[in-house]
């Protein structure tokens, strides 16, 4: 099972929001916190846990990484906009 965002919808607020990891919350995301922020931690669990992206959404979380760790030269050999697109309209 694939590092995830989890939260529910309350009050028109995500809240609260964890990093789930095989089914345990491993990080609870303060409502302080940016979501920016919190992506990124989630980017950063794939690292700590030596985990592969999932095939399925590889090319989002490269353009994540790209955009929000600033890793745009290791993107651009990883990721094209036609498989971005693609992965998003899954």
């Amino acid at each position: 099972m694939f590092p995830r965002l989890v939260g529910s919808w309350s009050g028109g607020e995500v809240v609260p929001l964890y990093i789930v990891v095989e089914g345990k919350k491993t990080f609870t995301i303060t409502p302080n916190m940016a979501i920016t922020t919190a992506i990124a931690l989630l980017i950063g669990t794939y690292y700590i846990f030596n985990i592969e992206y999932p095939a399925a959404g590889r090319s989002t979380y490269t353009f994540l990484e790209a955009v929000l760790l600033g890793k745009d030269k290791e993107a651009r050999k990883r990721v094209t906009i036609q498989k971005l697109l693609s992965d998003l309209a899954h």
